[in-house]
């Protein structure tokens, strides 16, 4: 799974300063995202919906633990646990392991008119594609790791 790096930055020029640095460094410019205004945040339409399904998972299997233990066929009901379990477990690990941070909290800085600049990078890159930021531009505000697809 790939993170993604969130730098907010004053305008459209020290984004471009910003990106040509990166670029000068390695990284793909497919792998750089600007945002000057609002959009879509397909991760975050993403992640609700594994959540809401993960969830639903949940209660439908709790309904049916319950039914099997009301009509007293409780060796059934121990496959149905087994499903809640792992349910859970996952929940737990995308709530706790998954770093969340989505374009919908940068809304009052793009109407400002700042500039949202993503990396999409390895997980062994984070930590050196932000020195290499701050290094040379500290006008650039590091928002947050995410992960994407």
């Amino acid at each position: 799974m790939m993170r993604r790096i969130f730098f907010l930055l004053p305008d459209q020029e020290h984004t471009k300063n910003v990106v040509d640095e990166l670029t000068h460094q390695g990284i793909d410019q497919s792998h750089l995202h600007i945002i000057s205004r609002q959009g879509k945040d397909s991760v975050y339409n993403i992640e609700r919906l594994l959540w809401a399904g993960n969830m639903a998972v949940f209660f439908i299997a709790l309904l049916i633990t319950v039914i099997l233990i009301a009509i007293e066929l409780p060796q059934y009901a121990i496959l149905t646990l087994g499903i809640m379990f792992i349910s859970f477990i996952l929940g737990a690990f995308f709530t706790i392991k998954i770093p969340n941070v989505h374009i919908t909290e940068f809304d009052d800085a793009l109407k400002h008119g700042e500039v949202l600049l993503v990396v999409d990078t390895k997980k062994q890159q984070v930590h050196d594609i932000e020195n290499i930021v701050h290094r040379r531009h500290p006008e650039a505000i590091t928002g947050g790791v995410g992960w994407t697809m």
